[in-house]
C-alpha cells in the first residue's frame, strides 16, 4: 500500500492561523463550518492523523519507508491569510523542514504535498502566484479544488509541469447540519459569486437580480 509520513511541525503552520484553534480529534461539524473553505486543510490533517491503514493506504511514522510526506499547514482555514502576504510563510515552513528532516532535499519536495482550501492563499501565505506555485519544479503536489486564473492556452503548452497536481471534490462541512425536513424555497432564480463585477458574465447575473427585484416590488 501507499505509505505516507504525516509531519509533525510547529503550531504557527496549523493551530495559530486558525481564528479558534481546534482539536484535531474532537473537532466537531460546528467547528468545521467555522473554517473558511470547509475546513479543508484542517479536515484533510484529520483524516490522515486518524486514518488506522487499509489495503491502499497506510499513515506510517517511519519517514524513511514513507512513499509520500504530508506537510500540514492551515493557511487557507485563517481569515488572517491576507495579513500574511509579507509574512513569507511558506517559506519558513520549507526551511523548517530542510533543518530538521533530510527529505525535502531528496527530491526538491518532488514527493511532499500539501492541501490548498483557497485560491488565493497562493498570493498570500505562500506569496506566489497560482501559476508560478503550481509550475514550481521541483515542488510538491498540490492538493486543490480547482485551478484559477489560467489561460487555457497556458494550461494546454504546460500540462506536463501540471500533471502532478490533484484536483479534489470540494468538502461539504453542511452534511447533516441541516435538518432533513427544511421547507423549501421557491426562487426563480438561484446564483452566487464571489468578489466583485470582473467579467461580461457577472454583469449578466447582476442586471437579472436587479431585474427580479423590481419584479418583486
Amino acid at each position: 500500500s501507499l505509505r505516507v509520513f504525516v509531519y509533525d511541525v510547529p503550531e504557527k503552520f496549523t493551530q495559530q492561523l486558525l481564528d479558534q484553534p481546534v482539536d484535531l480529534h474532537e473537532m466537531s461539524v460546528n467547528q468545521l463550518q467555522r473554517l473558511p473553505s470547509g475546513g479543508f486543510e484542517v479536515t484533510f490533517h484529520k483524516f490522515l492523523m486518524e486514518h488506522q491503514g487499509s489495503e491502499s493506504l497506510t499513515i506510517t511514522a517511519d519517514p524513511n519507508e514513507a512513499h509520500l510526506f504530508f506537510i500540514p499547514f492551515y493557511a487557507s482555514n485563517s481569515m488572517k491569510t491576507k495579513k500574511l502576504t509579507h509574512a513569507h510563510l511558506y517559506e519558513q515552513l520549507i526551511e523548517h523542514l530542510r533543518k530538521t528532516a533530510p527529505y525535502w532535499d531528496r527530491l526538491g519536495g518532488a514527493d511532499h504535498f500539501l492541501a490548498l482550501g483557497r485560491h488565493y492563499t497562493e498570493r498570500t501565505a505562500f506569496g506566489q502566484t497560482s501559476i508560478d506555485l503550481a509550475m514550481m519544479q521541483p515542488g510538491p503536489i498540490l492538493l486543490l479544488f480547482e485551478f484559477t486564473n489560467f489561460k487555457p492556452s497556458h494550461l494546454r503548452s504546460n500540462l506536463w509541469l501540471y500533471a502532478k497536481h490533484v484536483v479534489v471534490p470540494r468538502p461539504d462541512p453542511y452534511t447533516g447540519a441541516v435538518p432533513a425536513a427544511a421547507p423549501e424555497v421557491q426562487r426563480p432564480l438561484l446564483m452566487a459569486y464571489i468578489g466583485s463585477v470582473i467579467s461580461p458574465f457577472r454583469s449578466i447575473m447582476v442586471h437579472a437580480i436587479e431585474q427580479l427585484r423590481h419584479q418583486a416590488q
